[in-house]
């Protein structure tokens, strides 16, 4: 059936406004994920629409052999202008006999509506992952009436792609209809096996969001910890809006010598850092997946995690899970890990968010959308 709908390799344009950017290089690096592993089986371009700090810019590369157009907004863009730019890119980047066979959206919001209404007189199919973890923290309740209605014409999509399936719960129970399938993130497998570090690490891969991430719990934590273990460590990398904050937690700690801020890194540089390490620590409130938890057991390390959702689905045997805000389960848990480090330890589950399998996933969901349009 495939061979009939196209015979060639699908054309698939990602729209995205979560994307690694010059002001932010670990934005929306799991989108930057899904998209490359559907470029094994389709011809890809990749339109990030992103906020500007200064003028209006179109930048165009070619990353990993994909094109990429990021085109940076000044923030309050008419949404006449944004419709404009859209058609101005797809004059030139497709032509009438040349478009999208899918356009897959990422993340969505109220101003991409108007690349759905674009593809529906085209009668072209629309997919959308979705990672927003404001269904699950209240936020999408606090919007004004106009962007809840924006959001709710999401049933206007031929499907939607949660990353885990607490999040499709909670974008039903928000008032989200359509047609859903749960497509994880992508994790690769980590090459790198460096010499553990000698000293006991802990390490902490987040953005600085304290009422999300809790990283100042973890901190005071690690202080309570230090008092009967010495011989260990602290590493934290990210960085976001709380930055004094945690820099202020950190000093106030007792037991700042201990603690090392490597700022915000590439994902590059997180993947070689974690195996080196002992265990990762995820204090989040929520995740919609926790994708950094399945990146730490590709890297051979067991992980402790709050149960806030996404991370649920994919915790193991060797792992060390608490319940959200709970310090004492916390230094718990701390402790046994500590008292683990030698055992052996093996992780397999995450191995269904390889690029591949995910890869199977999305072609199996754009070849149904395409077949059932031929029917």
């Amino acid at each position: 059936m495939a061979k009939n709908i196209l015979p060639n390799k699908l054309r698939i344009l990602h729209v995205t406004k979560w994307f690694p950017n010059r002001y932010d290089v670990q934005n929306g690096i799991f989108v930057q994920k899904h998209i490359s592993c559907t470029s094994n089986f389709a011809e890809v371009k990749i339109l990030a629409w992103l906020p500007s700090s200064g003028k209006t810019e179109i930048v165009e590369s070619i990353e990993n052999n994909l094109p990429i157009t990021r085109h940076y907004f000044k923030r309050k863009t008419a949404i006449s202008y944004k419709r404009s730019a859209f058609r101005e890119y797809i004059r030139g980047h497709y032509n009438n006999k040349n478009l999208p066979d899918v356009v897959h959206l990422h993340v969505f919001s109220p101003d991409l509506l108007l690349v759905v209404n674009w593809a529906k007189k085209r009668k072209i199919p629309v997919v959308i992952s979705e990672h927003w973890s404001g269904y699950m923290r209240g936020i999408f309740n606090e919007l004004p009436f106009w962007k809840k209605w924006a959001y709710k014409k999401l049933g206007a999509v031929q499907q939607i792609l949660p990353v885990s399936q607490f999040l499709e719960k909670h974008m039903k129970t928000s008032g989200i209809a359509g047609q859903f399938t749960v497509v994880p993130n992508v994790v690769a497998e980590n090459p790198h096996r460096p010499k553990k570090l000698e000293k006991f690490t802990f390490l902490v891969v987040a953005d600085f969001i304290d009422e999300v991430k809790n990283i100042s719990g973890i901190i005071t934590a690690f202080s309570e910890f230090v008092a009967v273990n010495d011989d260990c460590q602290l590493h934290l990398i990210g960085g976001g809006p709380d930055e004094k904050r945690i820099e202020i937690a950190v000093q106030n700690s007792g037991v700042a010598n201990k603690i090392n801020w490597f700022g915000r890194q590439k994902n590059d540089y997180v993947l070689q850092h974690l195996p080196s390490c002992h265990v990762l620590i995820c204090n989040s409130r929520i995740e919609s997946f926790g994708v950094v938890v399945l990146e730490a057991h590709a890297a051979g390390i067991p992980v402790i995690s709050t149960l806030c959702g996404g991370p649920n689905e994919w915790l193991e045997k060797d792992d060390f899970p608490i319940e959200v805000d709970n310090q004492k389960e916390l230094v718990e848990a701390m402790n046994a890990a500590f008292a683990a480090k030698n055992e052996t330890v093996t992780f397999e589950m995450w191995k269904a968010c390889l690029p591949e399998a995910v890869g199977e996933k999305l072609r199996e969901v754009y070849f149904k959308l395409l077949s059932k349009q031929m029917n």
